[in-house]
Parts: structure tokens; C-alpha cells; sequence
């Protein structure tokens, strides 16, 4: 288990110290982007109150860069915020995902439904939430810093949120770990958000 949080911790330092240097030198000016943002409520069943809310906020570049390092960064920003494997078109990804989850949350909560019978009429558990958001959190010395969270509530005590950052060269390749780090930085780097663990 602690191998397994060290490499967390490492990755979130990682994408978290990109993240902060990039806003501190960010270039918004020179990348174009673009918003698809939708709200959609669809009840369980006609005539009932449960229903999925489905959130969509994201932006997406449309310029500034070359076309293939745009679409390379929305063929990522796609398979990560949408599970759209090999799409660019964020849009369409979008409203694919949005009808997904709608089929999903109907697929699951029709079956319970009939299931609890009456009881089922005041029950929480028949309302689910489902929302992704992304932003460009930074462009500076070539690198572009993207943050995809998304959250998903399916009944329960609490929801479950995931945040994932993603950094881009302005190629539009995903960069990794050893991109950006020199050889042998995980011991030194991990000493070193280890000794700063308690006070951050």
C-alpha cells in the first residue's frame, strides 16, 4: 500500500507543481478555445420526481496551435473526460457520454424500482448526478496544463470525485513523469514532498 500512495503523491506533486508554475506564467492569449457546456435532468420515469442530473463544463481548443497538436489534445481530452476512445469532436463525445449515463442510470434504477415496489416512491437512492468539467489551467514554455474532474453520485452515502491533470507539449503530445523529471528523481522527489507533507 505505501508504494502505492508514494506513486499517487508523486504524480499529484508532479501535475500540481506544472499546474502552479504554468498559472504563474500563463499565455492565455496566444491559445483559442472553445466552451460546450449543458445541463440535462431526465426523470427515472414519467410521472417521477428521481431523475439524473448530467453536467457537462469544458473547454477545448480550437486554436493557436497546429491543427494536429489541437486535435491530438482533444483526442486526450476526449478519452479522458468522456471514455471516447479515438474522437476529437468534443461535442458529439459530450452528448454521447451525457446519453450513456442517462441509459446507465435508467438500466440500474428501473430494475430497483421494481424491486422496492412502493417503498420505492421516496427513495434517495433513485437520483443520481454525473458531471465532468475541464479547463487549460496553464500555457507557458511550450507546455499546456489541462485539469479534467469529474464526479459521479449513483446513490449511497456521498459522491466520488476524480480529478486528473494532464500536461501537453505544444505538439500536442501527452507528457509523462519522465518527460519532465531527469533520472532518478523519484527518490529525491519523493523526500522531498515527504519532508513538506505536514506542513502543506
Amino acid at each position: 500500500m505505501k508504494l502505492n500512495f508514494e506513486n499517487f503523491i508523486l504524480k499529484f506533486a508532479a501535475v500540481a507543481v506544472l499546474a502552479s508554475v504554468m498559472l504563474a506564467g500563463c499565455d492565455r492569449d496566444r491559445l483559442k478555445m472553445k466552451n460546450v457546456e449543458f445541463k440535462r435532468c431526465e426523470a427515472l420515469a414519467e410521472g417521477r420526481a428521481d431523475s439524473v442530473i448530467v453536467n457537462v463544463s469544458l473547454e477545448y481548443p480550437v486554436a493557436g496551435i497546429p491543427d494536429e497538436a489541437v486535435n491530438s489534445i482533444k483526442g486526450s481530452i476526449c478519452r479522458e473526460a468522456f471514455r471516447a476512445d479515438g474522437s476529437i469532436d468534443i461535442e458529439a463525445s459530450a452528448d454521447s457520454w451525457a446519453d450513456s449515463c442517462v441509459r446507465e442510470y435508467r438500466d440500474a434504477n428501473l430494475e430497483l424500482l421494481s424491486y422496492l415496489g412502493e417503498q420505492g416512491d421516496d427513495s434517495a437512492c433513485l437520483s443520481w448526478e454525473m458531471s465532468v468539467s475541464g479547463f487549460v489551467c496553464g500555457e507557458d514554455k511550450g507546455m499546456i496544463s489541462y485539469d479534467v474532474t469529474s464526479y459521479s453520485y449513483t446513490g449511497g452515502a456521498h459522491g466520488s470525485t476524480s480529478e486528473t491533470g494532464m500536461v501537453f507539449d505544444v505538439s500536442g503530445n501527452l507528457l509523462t513523469e519522465t518527460d519532465l523529471f531527469g533520472d532518478g528523481y523519484r527518490e529525491t522527489l519523493s523526500g522531498l514532498l515527504s519532508s513538506r507533507l505536514a506542513e502543506s
